[in-house]
């Protein structure tokens, strides 16, 4: 049985998205629209095609039909289903501010019919590793940082100016709660004016009592330049601003208030599709049940941790997932490396360079006669449970999506 086969994965074209950064990857001419997402995986929105000597096929027919030899030991939890998605994502405009349900709350409302805001009944926690210079707005700052940040504003539409003042004079929950109660729901008059605010203070940072940094006002500016009459360009004071280095890794939770600005990452999540916007969107918004799901605590922001496990050349990603993990190798010269048996599916994402896999027998070795498949730049492969040990040879950087 063949246990290795390349993906043809779909692109997205979304508004936001890069005009040239998937294409390089792919080493391929630009394809003149916006290209945001490459999904890899089984979502039924876009999933990918298996390619064989036979010709082609979803991906998520092959799992139905070879479960116990594709999956692995991952039934065990998640059924005959591929767990995981794996993209790449570019993007050259910000996305829209959003949060993703928990587990329990998407089911509820999924069941409820198809009038609701969720497509699926999953949740969609997250964890994206940067390939460029990354930067998005993640969790609520400090109560107090917010509120210092609030006080460099000039006067609001009168509605927001007085619950601004009650939260600047004495931060709690409650108030931010009611803060973006009311940001969402403004009319555009009063949207508008919240926007001309927030570009004043762009335009003057020193003028106010708290000045504003380059990160916080650069990002203010990018949003105002996108989003000129969106209220949720004051997002950047009331959300973390976090810049990602190549290689730099976030994972975002249910309930966390998120948007991803401007860069190039790696993104593992569950497979789901469900999203709660709170602006900066042409897209509907969804404000009771938003405030609902969206949690409203300070999130102090930490990049995700990496550590190698023995006999690997992957460095992993430590995330409270479980219905994934995230792996990388960066290989600066060209290299060989032996992986241990997968227990379970195991999907391989090339973003530089190229490499083959090629499988091993028990002695560590390159079997006689087996088969060596190339993975080149923007290419992915999946990798059965029971393939066994295989060899890595190559230079470059390859990402590896599993069940942890």
């Amino acid at each position: 049985m063949t246990t290795t086969l390349l993906l043809d994965n779909p692109i997205r074209n979304y508004e936001w998205g890069s005009a040239t950064a998937i294409a390089s990857i792919q080493r391929r001419p630009p394809s003149g629209e916006p290209e945001a997402e490459l999904w890899i995986g089984t979502h039924p929105a876009a999933p990918s095609r298996v390619i064989s000597d036979g010709g082609s096929e979803p991906l998520s027919d092959l799992l139905a039909r070879e479960a116990s030899s594709w999956l692995g030991e991952s039934r065990n939890s998640f059924g005959d289903t591929l767990p995981f998605l794996l993209k790449i994502l570019a993007a050259d405009q910000p996305l829209s501010l959003q949060v993703h349900p928990h587990r329990k709350r998407a089911r509820e409302v999924f069941a409820a019919g198809p009038q609701g805001p969720y497509v699926d009944s999953n949740h969609k926690p997250e964890v994206i590793c940067a390939l460029s210079d990354f930067v998005a707005l993640h969790g609520f700052r400090g109560f107090d940082e917010s509120a210092a940040l609030l006080a460099s504003l000039g006067e609001l539409p009168r509605r927001v100016q007085r619950t601004k003042e009650l939260f600047t004079a004495a931060p709690s929950q409650a108030g931010l709660r009611q803060l973006l109660s009311q940001l969402i729901t403004l009319t555009r008059t009063d949207a508008r004016a919240v926007a001309a605010a927030v570009q004043t203070a762009c335009d003057h940072p020193t003028h106010h009592t708290v000045e504003l940094s380059g990160a916080t006002r650069r990002s203010m500016q990018l949003l105002c330049e996108h989003y000129p009459t969106d209220a949720m360009v004051i997002a950047p004071l009331l959300l973390n601003v976090v810049e990602l280095a190549p290689g730099q890794a976030l994972f975002t939770d249910a309930g966390t208030l998120h948007s991803y600005l401007c860069g190039t990452g790696v993104e593992l999540m569950s497979t789901s599709d469900n999203v709660l916007r709170a602006g900066l969107t042409s897209k509907p918004i969804e404000p009771e049940e938003l405030l609902r799901v969206t949690r409203f605590e300070h999130h102090p922001t930490s990049l995700v941790h990496q550590h190698t496990a023995p006999g690997s050349a992957f460095s992993t990603f430590d995330t409270p997932a479980t219905e994934f993990q995230l792996a990388a190798l960066n290989w600066a010269q060209s290299r060989s490396h032996s992986e241990p048996d997968p227990k379970e599916i195991q999907v391989l994402l090339c973003t530089s360079g190229q490499f083959s896999m090629t499988s091993v027998d028990a002695d560590r070795t390159a079997a006689s006669g087996s088969r060596s498949m190339a993975l080149n730049s923007g290419q992915a492969m999946v990798i059965a449970g029971n393939s066994g040990a295989y060899q890595l040879t190559g230079q470059g950087q390859l990402f590896r999506a599993t069940v942890p």
